[in-house]
């Protein structure tokens, strides 16, 4: 073995692991602000805003197979072969959904606050909150967050959207828990304790149709992921993603 290979073999041990941070819905890349500080010492940290998100206008419609060509085409121009991946809420699912269809691509799969089971009665019921003249009136600092966090975009088409798409997954569209039982990647599925949105049941069973999969209920976690505490969520991120 010659001096240059010894170096290269150096390099590739010395060089941080990539991890790909995927928002939620009406979220953006700066949920991460906090989590990508805390975690640059030890990884690669990649954000980026789904179509629609964060200011990135798009005139399609939103689905889950269009923010799945966001990570694929955002992984092809940082010419990211492969990567771990951390989704929160929707993000999840879409890390899930990459894993599922391009399996070379993910070494590591964690969620955090993700919904998979949907039906028609819990589509509506997220869908009925997601009306622009009721948050004006009830969540007002709500909607000015949003008005920042994506303009120059409009807040009001991003919410609607994000509405359609939601019933969409609640009638038929969403990916059959059976068919999970098909993914090999290692994926540790977080759940708050005071997570709302979510239930344990439902986030058990879909550890149970992991073939590498593990459950853990994160204590005092409620469902915003700018309410949980960025220390010790980061801690648990460095230790499943460094673990063998």
């Amino acid at each position: 073995m010659c001096i240059d290979d010894i170096i290269i073999i150096f390099l590739d041990m010395k060089r941080k692991k990539d991890l790909l941070l995927l928002h939620g819905a009406l979220g953006s890349q700066a949920q991460f602000e906090h989590l990508k500080k805390r975690l640059a010492p030890h990884f690669c940290v990649h954000v980026f805003n789904f179509s629609g998100h964060g200011g990135n206008s798009t005139d399609q419609e939103f689905t889950m197979d269009v923010f799945l060509k966001d990570v694929l085409r955002f992984m092809s121009d940082k010419a990211l072969q492969s990567t771990s991946v951390f989704g929160y809420s929707m993000g999840g699912y879409v890390a899930l959904k990459l894993a599922m269809k391009y399996p070379g691509k993910v070494e590591k799969v964690m969620t955090l606050g993700t919904k998979i089971q949907w039906n028609a009665e819990t589509a509506e019921k997220e869908v009925r909150l997601l009306d622009p003249k009721k948050m004006r009136e009830k969540i007002p600092r709500f909607v000015a967050l949003l008005k920042e966090e994506h303009a120059p975009g409009d807040w009001k088409k991003l919410v609607l959207k994000t509405a359609a798409m939601l019933h969409g997954l609640g009638n038929g569209k969403a990916i059959d828990l059976k068919c999970f039982t098909r993914l090999e990647t290692s994926v540790l599925v977080c759940l708050g304790s005071e997570d709302t949105m979510v239930s344990k049941i439902e986030s058990e069973e879909l550890v149970d149709n992991l073939d590498k999969g593990r459950f853990l209920e994160i204590q005092g976690f409620k469902h915003p992921i700018g309410q949980v505490d960025q220390s010790h969520l980061s801690d648990i991120m460095l230790t499943y993603f460094t673990e063998e």
